[in-house]
């Protein structure tokens, strides 16, 4: 059943396999579906190579680069994708949305909410979607530090919506980049980049010319987590989370052994094989990483006046 672990080329999503070059700071209005230009904002973007397939983001340089910014009022989210009832019902009864509407992330925004969005050279504005609060706040910061925009901020929304925004589809500008190109605008997630170091040397503890490639998620081989009357096979989007929930089962079974079997997939494809295999999938559920709800607690207490949507972000 778990045919999606151990696959590590995917079509579903290739975050920043492409150098990005920048051109001028447009303003989108979904509502009335046409472009304006806004005051320009510079900031950095830029890939760093090390060894021959290893493809790390340096969000913390700053070059001349551009950044624009979306009206959001389109993936806004109601609080009611965050106030679903966690225990009212059988959680293997949950659609994966609901499961997925309990796992934070994270964009940059100005204070209205609008996402800062990048062009890249095949003419396409990408906003980037974090799982890592603090990969989130090195761009903010790098941002603040070149002074170049003054709201800038985190907005945190739930992974179901921001599932939607990242397979939604390109959408057309109506207006041509410097080269000619009609402009486009996508969302990629952008992967936990200490979460990608785990996975590639799981992955090279069991081929060493294979690379991981997407946003990983990890699965202990054995361990559940009792909720109500069910138990749960939990999908965590950090090690450490696995590890720590390890360390507890192993602690009230002494047979067991003390380092788990560590299978590891793929988010986007474990997600499409859950919605394609519904029953089969009804009693996995995905671990919100303990990092990031104590981050978005912490935000809600000392600044309640941000754009930070103040859901229960539960375990399962």
């Amino acid at each position: 059943m778990l045919n999606f672990l151990f696959c590590y080329t995917f079509n579903c999503i290739k975050p920043f396999q492409q150098s990005y070059k920048f051109s001028n700071t447009t303003l989108y209005n979904l509502k009335k579906n046409k472009f304006k230009y806004a005051k320009n904002t510079t900031m950095n973007v830029e890939k760093s190579e090390t060894g021959k397939k290893k493809v790390v983001l340096n969000l913390f340089s700053i070059l001349s680069l551009v950044f624009t910014m979306l009206f959001a009022n389109h993936f806004k989210l109601s609080d009611r994708f965050f106030l679903l009832p966690v225990s009212g019902a059988k959680f293997s009864n949950k659609n994966f949305y609901q499961k997925l509407s309990q796992v934070p992330v994270f964009a940059v925004t100005n204070s209205s909410g609008q996402p800062y969005l990048a062009n890249n050279s095949k003419g396409e504005q990408v906003g980037l979607i974090f799982f890592s609060h603090e990969d989130a706040l090195g761009l903010l910061r790098a941002m603040q530090k070149a002074r170049q925009v003054s709201d800038a901020r985190i907005y945190i929304m739930g992974l179901d919506k921001a599932y939607k925004m990242v397979l939604s589809n390109a959408a057309s500008s109506g207006i041509k980049g410097y080269q000619g190109q009609e402009l486009k605008m996508i969302f990629r997630f952008y992967p936990n980049q200490k979460q990608i170091k785990y996975a590639n040397s799981i992955v090279n503890g069991i081929n060493f010319s294979e690379k991981f490639k997407g946003v990983p998620i990890f699965i202990a081989d054995g361990l559940t987590i009792r909720k109500g009357n069910e138990d749960i096979i939990p999908i965590f989007l950090t090690k450490e989370d696995l590890d720590e929930a390890w360390l507890k089962m192993s602690l009230n079974n002494p047979d067991i052994n003390p380092k788990p079997t560590i299978l590891i997939g793929d988010l986007i494809k474990i997600i499409r094989t859950m919605e394609n295999n519904k029953n089969d999938y009804c009693k996995f559920g995905f671990f919100p990483p303990k990092e990031s709800t104590e981050f978005v607690k912490k935000e809600n207490k000392i600044n309640p006046s941000a754009k930070i949507y103040s859901g229960n972000f539960n375990k399962f």
